[in-house]
């Protein structure tokens, strides 16, 4: 665990490391959404290097360890406004779950071609509030909630006994889920039992990356091991597709991450390393530059981004399904989503950060560049739900589409679902489903 003096300064790494995440996710969820990128693009965001999922999960661990445990080796008292801190977090989650799922249903039927034909209705408010049926999100905040309600208790085992008993119960956890393909709770794409090992390998390993700082060949290391492991990973599941079968021969791990398999879990740890570390190493030539203030900014404002995604990315794929235009402005209109999210950043932080750092912000490029990508953002989200509007239209029909306009969009099934992904015949759990590859 950190050390106490690991929290008297923010460690801008963090920052770095969610930005990063929220880009892929936004990406990622664009893509499966079926925006249409060029190819090898669309490869690479579907099914190549994809992570944010098991990335924002590890962090989340991470950062956990590094916030609290310091405050948890205090006294009594430090402690117990500790654990209060992690309730109040995890009821703030479990709330915006619910709200952000709520909202997005209510505009849903506004949109031109909506993700769900069937009207808005109490059933939903219900089955929503009680977790009967994943929000937009797929469920990853209620995991993140889950966890963090359980903290406390985590935290006094590991205060009293280390760090093993924790590896140990989170890995026998997984391995009897796995077992007996049991502890489907709650519903949704993040079962907390599946998905936990990830949260507790990131919490475990925060002191590792706390040495990263003053011990590059540890960095470099770490980052050399986690590449090895990825290409095991990456030649497992891409393997057959590319002509490549020896690892998926000798290794046939299950890929699937509904619940998340073996394949699936080595996948996210090992790609969430090769992220992190190789960031680490290369961290002297990106600390105090242009790019990482803006994924810093991104990550220091992600609960509110990763929200306000799910939302901002509705007028993209409404203009791009509605006109679709060549890849290349696809392509930018993915650019357009994200800068209305570091707009929305530096908005926020106008309003409540230090002079000196608004001033410092507004002369930026990005940060000009952001305020036009906002305000088309919010034209675009007015055209697409007002004068584009059909009240006829009761889902998204591709095959009403011009197949000579739209050739990609066509052929782009309504559901993404990767290999060895099991699907219900239920609709709810097939849109679920490809909410959940949006994730990440």
């Amino acid at each position: 665990m950190p050390t106490p003096t690991a929290t008297r300064f923010r460690d801008q790494r963090l920052d770095v490391w969610r930005g990063l995440c929220l880009v892929d996710v936004v990406l990622v969820h664009l893509a499966f959404a079926g925006i249409g990128f060029p190819e090898p693009l669309d490869s690479a965001v579907k099914h190549w290097f994809r992570f944010a999922a098991g990335g924002f999960v590890f962090l989340a661990g991470m950062t956990v360890a590094t916030v609290f445990a310091p405050q948890v080796r205090r006294s009594p008292a430090d402690r117990r406004r500790a654990y209060q801190r992690l309730w109040r977090r995890a009821a703030l989650l479990a709330a915006l779950e619910i709200g952000a799922a709520l909202a997005y249903r209510l505009i849903d039927p506004l949109r031109y071609y909506p993700t769900s034909p069937a009207p808005f209705s109490l059933d939903d408010v219900v089955a929503l509030v009680l977790w009967q049926r994943p929000g937009v999100t797929g469920g990853i905040l209620l995991l993140y909630a889950l966890i963090l309600g359980a903290m406390p208790a985590v935290f006094e085992v590991w205060r009293r006994f280390g760090n093993l008993p924790i590896a140990l119960a989170s890995a026998g956890l997984y391995v009897a889920a796995v077992a007996t393909d049991g502890a489907h709770w709650p519903r949704g794409e993040f079962p907390v039992i599946w998905w936990q090992p990830i949260f507790f390998a990131g919490f475990l390993s925060a002191d590792v990356y706390a040495s990263m700082r003053a011990r590059p060949r540890l960095a470099l290391a770490w980052a050399m091991g986690g590449t090895a492991a990825f290409m095991v990973a990456f030649l497992g599941y891409n393997g057959p597709s590319l002509g490549i079968t020896i690892v998926a021969e000798r290794l046939p791990l299950d890929f699937a991450k509904n619940p998340l398999r073996p394949g699936a879990l080595l996948w996210y740890l090992a790609i969430t390393q090769v992220v992190l570390a190789w960031t680490q190493v290369a961290w002297q030539r990106l600390d105090g530059g242009r790019v990482a203030g803006v994924l810093a900014l991104l990550g220091r404002h992600s609960l509110l981004v990763y929200t306000a995604h799910v939302f901002t990315e509705v007028p993209v794929l409404e203009v791009a399904w509605v006109w679709w235009p060549s890849a290349a402005v696809r392509t930018a209109l993915a650019g357009l989503d994200l800068v209305a999210l570091v707009a929305l950043c530096v908005l926020v932080e106008s309003r409540v950060a230090l002079p000196s750092l608004v001033a410092w912000s507004r002369e930026l490029p990005w940060a000009r560049l952001a305020r036009v990508g906002a305000t088309a953002a919010a034209g675009a989200a007015i055209v697409s739900t007002i004068w584009l509007h059909d009240p006829n239209t009761s889902g998204l029909q591709l095959t009403d589409l011009d197949p000579a306009a739209a050739p990609e969009l066509r052929d782009e099934p309504a559901v993404s679902v990767e290999p060895g992904d099991a699907v219900s015949e239920e609709p709810s759990e097939v849109l679920s489903m490809n909410l959940e590859d949006a994730v990440g």
